[in-house]
């Protein structure tokens, strides 16, 4: 089968390996989209991604897919050949045409008659958003922060209106991003580029007031005139909230006193497998009925073949690539 290999970082292959066997405990999707994460799959190509988490080079890339069961293990219950599936998560094997899974310990949803192929793998980031807004503290009527419109920023900010919240104000320094970001229903969208700490802060805080929630997801920082969390944290109310959803590969200095000081909560998130079962599959029906908004975020379209052009767009072209889907057996 044709997979793109990473062998070391900064070297993508794509050529013929072996398909996989399947496992007792394990079905074989015949993959017809994937897509690429950001971050991860941008880091991992390039060797920035933590080494303790990383899949061991050389693997298979990518982690966001989606396709059909062709062979089922016989240890496997509740799934039949020709189900449509996209899952949260196995770090490796999506860009390869067939991928070996274990559908039963990851959090794995059917995908309904008409559901969009496209968007079918981006499925992955739904289910790990709704991961990060379940239950995380959030109230209805409250002020609340998105820090970051990439694929992940645009999903949370999406979810944060759905549940409630009363005002959602979008943050990041390319205005391609924060133009989609009102398309699909912020109600406020701050640029940061070439602004200092002090005029973003003003700027921000004579809109919205004070904020309940900040949410980040951000990942590595690229405002070069301040600290995006100290501004996140000094926009807080006392008692307020911030959570962190990026996963920067660079370390990210802040105050720490504004945590004390102002009685700030700083948390993250992981609600477990039996709960992120149940919200990939809620996820799917937000998407099917159009609450949530996925085809909308996908700004590029490439072969397999073109994967590493695919890669740089999302490096490379933050005022152009929003979400990259890569055509694996369609």
């Amino acid at each position: 089968m044709k997979a793109a290999v990473v062998d070391s970082p900064g070297s993508l292959h794509i050529r013929n390996v072996p398909e996989p066997k399947c496992s007792p405990d394990e079905v074989i999707l015949k993959v017809k989209y994937s897509s690429i994460c950001n971050a991860t799959d941008v880091h991992i190509w390039e060797g920035k991604f933590p080494p303790d988490v990383c899949p061991p080079y050389p693997h298979i890339l990518g982690h966001e897919c989606s396709g059909t069961i062709v062979e089922i293990g016989k240890e496997v219950e509740g799934w039949k050949t020709g189900d449509r599936v996209s899952f949260w998560v196995k770090m490796t094997g999506a860009f390869a045409e067939y991928n070996a899974v274990k559908i039963n310990k990851l959090a794995a949803v059917k995908l309904r008659d008409g559901f969009d192929d496209q968007v079918a793998p981006v499925m992955e980031i739904v289910g790990g958003t709704l991961r990060c807004t379940y239950n995380n503290g959030m109230q209805i009527g409250d002020v609340v922060v998105v820090f970051g419109q990439g694929p992940t920023g645009l999903m949370l900010m999406q979810e944060a209106k759905l549940f409630g919240a009363a005002v959602v104000a979008s943050v990041d320094v390319f205005d391609f991003r924060l133009q989609k970001s009102l398309e699909l229903g912020a109600d406020y969208a701050f640029n940061l580029e070439g602004k200092s700490q002090d005029e973003a802060f003003r700027e921000i805080r004579n809109v919205l007031g004070q904020v309940d929630f900040v949410i980040d997801a951000m990942g590595n920082h690229r405002w070069r005139k301040g600290n995006a969390i100290d501004l996140g944290l000094s926009l807080l109310k006392r008692g307020g909230t911030y959570q962190v959803f990026g996963h920067p590969t660079e370390d990210q200095p802040f105050n720490i006193r504004r945590l004390s000081n102002e009685n700030i909560t700083m948390k993250g998130f992981e609600p477990g497998y039996h709960v992120s079962r149940r919200l990939i599959r809620y996820g799917e029906e937000l998407v099917s009925s159009g609450k949530l908004k996925v085809k909308e975020m996908i700004t590029h379209n490439f072969p397999l073949d073109e994967l590493e052009q695919g890669l740089k767009m999302c490096r490379d072209h933050h005022n152009e690539a929003i979400k990259v889907v890569i055509a694996v057996g369609a």
